[in-house]
């Protein structure tokens, strides 16, 4: 799982960023890709930056949570990484 940085951030991290992506795209099974930009959307503007990170931080936990609880539960529908992918890729 992979967070992009802010807009804020500047062009030369995100180019980093980019960068980084690429190469963890060719080595990795799957990469989760989570836009930070998208954050700001449902941070309200007057919250401070360490609970903005928090929000962020435990929107993260659960995104974690829940794509490692799909693949290790058992049930009636047997789903690995690739089943996974796809259904994020949408």
């Amino acid at each position: 799982i992979v967070t992009t940085p802010f807009p804020f951030e500047g062009k030369k991290r995100a180019r980093r960023a980019r960068e980084a992506i690429e190469a963890l795209q060719e080595t990795a099974d799957s990469v989760v890709l989570i836009m930070n930009r998208n954050l700001l959307e449902i941070i309200p503007n007057n919250m401070s930056l360490e609970a903005s990170f928090r929000v962020a931080d435990e929107m993260l936990r659960r995104g974690v949570e829940g794509i490692s609880d799909m693949i290790k539960s058992p049930g009636l529908l047997v789903v690995d990484h690739l089943d996974l992918r796809g259904v994020l890729m949408d």
